[in-house]
């Protein structure tokens, strides 16, 4: 038997710590400059192995629906990766990644901005992808427990080849670990080769574990 534990404490929602509020007066990159900026780059909170990999919120103090944010880093997995966001069009308004981000070393406007930006965190999070035994006779059992606070989780697993794929398909596993705020468990499908926690939402001291266990073929 083979057994991982996740330790998930995400840190508090920070609005501004990617980016504090600054003038954008043309195309260009922001000044990445918030109190989660260490030499030059966010990096997601936690333990290695359970990082939180957040989304993150462009706050606009104006109308910016007619520019876009590019944002370059790296996806939970370490994988290099670039989203396109839309300003958002209320003033103020926040415009979300859908990307999650273990790493993020540029945000670009494509145009000035009607008023201040910032870049934050927001309360949305996945762990990096967790192999394992794919050649078991026994389905992997998720086990979320010691549920502290307020937070909401939910299993995604996937069969891809994680060694080789450079974009691992995700789906949503049980039902009873989709949108979890208390203890459960359940079984991942025979033959997954790995699986992830996201985190739809969570307030201040939100914490749980995930435990897996898995027999070796």
């Amino acid at each position: 038997m083979r057994q991982i534990e996740l330790h998930l404490d995400p840190v508090d929602v920070d609005a501004d710590g990617i980016a504090e509020a600054q003038a954008v007066a043309g195309a260009g990159a922001l000044t990445l400059d918030g109190a989660l900026i260490i030499d030059s780059k966010y990096t997601a909170d936690g333990e290695k192995g359970s990082q939180c990999c957040r989304q993150i919120g462009i706050l606009s103090a104006g109308d910016d629906s007619g520019i876009t944010f590019t944002v370059v880093g790296l996806d939970p997995d370490g994988k290099a990766q670039t989203e396109v966001i839309t300003g958002s069009g209320d003033a103020p308004g926040t415009a979300e990644s859908t990307s999650y981000w273990s790493e993020l070393t540029s945000v670009t406007a494509s145009g000035a901005a009607a008023g201040n930006v910032s870049v934050g965190t927001v309360d949305e999070f996945a762990t990096p992808t967790i192999p394992v035994e794919t050649g078991a006779d026994d389905p992997v059992t998720i086990s979320l427990e010691r549920f502290s606070g307020t937070i909401d989780v939910t299993v995604q697993e996937t069969f891809s080849r994680l060694q080789y794929t450079d974009s691992i398909e995700y789906k949503t596993g049980p039902t009873s670990l989709q949108n979890a705020t208390a203890a459960t468990m359940d079984h991942l499908e025979n033959h997954a080769s790995g699986f992830r926690v996201i985190c739809n939402s969570y307030s201040s001291g939100g914490e749980l574990r995930c435990i897996a266990n898995t027999n070796r073929s």
